[in-house]
């Protein structure tokens, strides 16, 4: 009989806090689940100390070369079982009731996909709170990633019915990549409550590799706006290009970005993003790419200047003439 959960958990070089994070796991109240640990070629103790729980729940899946932890996720992916996915990181704590309160969730919110948490930082204590409701969540991922992926479960029959997986050219915010595809299929939602404890060490994926993370965040974001959007490919590239880095392609001029914005402000209606939450990005893409780059007459003459409310009219002029 298949277990209701199938948690997913990577491990590389995690011999410091691995036995907390195993242990948490196997100390949940609810307790129907399969364990699966990936061993990513670890140098250190790790190997050792996963073979070391007896415990039927572990299956444990060991790589003596480093393939990358979203390799082994996919696989993970394709191994589970349970009608629900459960990430964990081997560095976190879970709290004991966490798979009970997500699994009460899912089973009376059938249309949630995800459902997450907040979080506590083991560093300093601080409660880190995201957004709770899905339209919210939805519209956050037009700016961030409002999901914390080790504190997440999803539903399995989302991912084999769409045939979703993680995709490794956006590592390391591929969670966020994810998060984007369910959100098109249902709603999403956050417990308004820490179920995990998140550590934050120099060894993370996320802090090693945080340039690259914020920069393919952006990426994520902007191809979540222009999702359904009647843009062509050369006007794709042109837009992410400018997003990312800020720069303005030599080619490119102020009724080019007012077309491409008209444009995904035209087909946004077939967005599952609030019109809300697209005229807030919208507005911000426009004014990062035109704030002192163009003269100060052909700026207010844009149709995303007058769509402007008053006073960010006034704040962004304001500004404008400070800078000259």
């Amino acid at each position: 009989m298949a277990p209701m959960i199938s948690v997913i958990m990577p491990v590389y070089n995690a011999e410091k806090y691995l036995k907390v994070a195993i242990d948490s796991i196997l100390a949940q109240t609810f307790s129907d689940f399969e364990f699966l640990i990936f061993n990513d070629g670890s140098t250190d103790k790790s190997a050792d100390i996963i073979s070391s729980y007896q415990d039927q729940r572990v299956v444990f899946i060991d790589s003596k070369e480093n393939l990358g932890y979203v390799r082994h996720l996919n696989v993970g992916l394709k191994m589970a079982r349970g009608k629900y996915i459960a990430r964990m990181d081997a560095d976190d704590i879970s709290f004991p009731q966490r798979f009970e309160k997500q699994v009460s969730l899912l089973e009376k919110q059938t249309a949630t996909g995800i459902c997450s948490s907040w979080i506590i930082y083991t560093d300093n204590e601080e409660l880190r709170k995201f957004p709770v409701e899905s339209q919210e969540l939805i519209d956050q991922l037009l700016i961030e990633n409002p999901i914390s992926h080790p504190a997440s479960m999803f539903r399995n029959e989302i991912i084999k019915k769409h045939n979703l997986f993680y995709d490794e050219k956006y590592m390391p915010s591929e969670d966020f990549k994810l998060w984007s595809q369910i959100g098109i299929y249902s709603n999403l939602h956050n417990i308004p409550e820490p179920l995990i404890y998140y550590r934050r060490h120099p060894g993370q994926i996320s802090i090693q590799k945080k340039i690259v993370q914020d920069m393919l965040v952006q990426k994520v974001a902007l191809e979540n706006l222009c999702y359904s959007s009647d843009l062509n490919k050369e006007e794709l590239n042109l837009i992410f290009n400018i997003d990312l880095d800020f720069k303005i392609a030599s080619s490119f001029n102020l009724k080019q970005l007012d077309n491409i914005l008209t444009k995904i402000e035209n087909s946004s209606y077939k967005s599952h993003f609030s019109q809300t939450a697209i005229h807030k990005r919208l507005f911000y893409l426009w004014k990062v790419n035109t704030y002192g780059k163009f003269s100060f007459i052909n700026i207010i003459r844009t149709k995303f200047f007058k769509l402007l409310p008053i006073k960010e009219k006034a704040m962004y002029l304001f500004k404008y003439i400070l800078t000259k």
